[in-house]
């Protein structure tokens, strides 16, 4: 697992992730965690094993409208991964967060998860209000890192990931990607890339510069 983040803002939904796969504690591959779902003006944003990542995504397409997928993937996921999912939650556990804009015109994210967590049951959607970040960051941190985002998306994006990559318990790295859902269609950029090496461990403290612009990370 690594970093998954969900918010609210400008006029959309957006979802944040880093682009580190890794194994046995160490970089094995740059990978993607965040799909685009234009025929239901959604993205989907997964944090698991890379090949429950493909299964899941394949599963949240398989809807003809976004009002379908909001009420039936729930059961979906969990006829396929509830048992997998209590024997192994290295190989099947996963967190997952909907972006997307409603028939109306407002923005919305939404996580299900495949654990049960306070008031929250397993494989059932509960609604972000605002913002959302796995790892956890400090409230005050992430309300800062919020309204940097409104400001400037790239930069905000850069500030929450390097804040996962370094004080978070699991591995981020790679690259920082975000994808944005508005009532336009969706977009998606990478605004940063970290200099990790793969077949080595992550160093959470490099490539943590002060962020200046997004284009002083792009290649």
């Amino acid at each position: 697992m690594s970093a998954l983040n969900a918010l609210i803002a400008n006029g959309g939904a957006h979802i944040i992730v880093d682009g580190a796969g890794t194994m046995f504690d160490k970089f094995r591959a740059h990978i993607h965690k965040v799909y685009a779902l234009p025929n239901l003006n959604a993205a989907i944003g997964v944090r698991g094993n890379y090949n429950l990542l493909q299964s899941v995504f394949m599963i949240a397409q398989d809807f003809p409208s976004q009002k379908e997928m909001l009420a039936n993937l729930p059961d979906r996921l969990r006829y396929k991964f509830k048992w997998s999912s209590r024997i192994s939650q290295v190989a099947y556990g996963f967190d997952l967060v909907i972006a997307g804009v409603d028939n109306d015109g407002e923005p919305f994210a939404k996580l299900l998860a495949s654990i049960d967590r306070p008031d929250q049951p397993r494989f059932t959607f509960v609604d972000i209000p605002y913002m959302w970040s796995s790892p956890d960051i400090e409230e005050s941190k992430l309300r800062a890192m919020g309204t940097s985002f409104a400001a400037n998306p790239d930069v905000g994006a850069i500030q929450l990931v390097d804040n996962q990559r370094k004080h978070g318990d699991v591995h981020v790295g790679g690259f920082v990607q975000i994808m944005s859902v508005t009532e336009r269609g969706i977009t998606t950029r990478v605004v940063k890339r970290y200099p990790d090496t793969i077949g080595t461990a992550i160093d959470k403290n490099s490539g943590l510069d002060p962020v200046r612009s997004a284009g002083d990370w792009r290649q």
